[in-house]
């Protein structure tokens, strides 16, 4: 029985719920829809430095080992996402 995901579904899963906001413009879900490739690939973005070491960090996660940190990852999920958001 899996009793955890990988932490990119959250951002997936995040994708999804935000897509069924009330608050969002029926023209932002109308190309969110229509680009939904480029869509889940933006959701996962933010975590992409962490997969410069992949093997190592499959390693990790099967044995249940936290990530090892990485700065450009830290930089990038960390403020510069809320950044770039704001920023479109």
């Amino acid at each position: 029985m899996l009793t955890s995901m990988p932490a990119e579904a959250i951002h997936l899963t995040a994708l999804r719920e935000a897509m069924t906001s009330p608050a969002l413009s029926a023209r932002t879900r109308a190309r969110l829809v229509r680009r939904d490739d480029a869509a889940r690939f933006g959701a996962i973005v933010p975590d992409l430095p962490y997969f410069h070491r992949y093997a190592v960090e499959v390693i990790r996660y099967v044995a249940r080992l936290p990530a090892q940190p990485s700065r450009w990852g830290a930089a990038i999920h960390g403020a510069g996402a809320v950044a770039l958001l704001v920023a479109s």
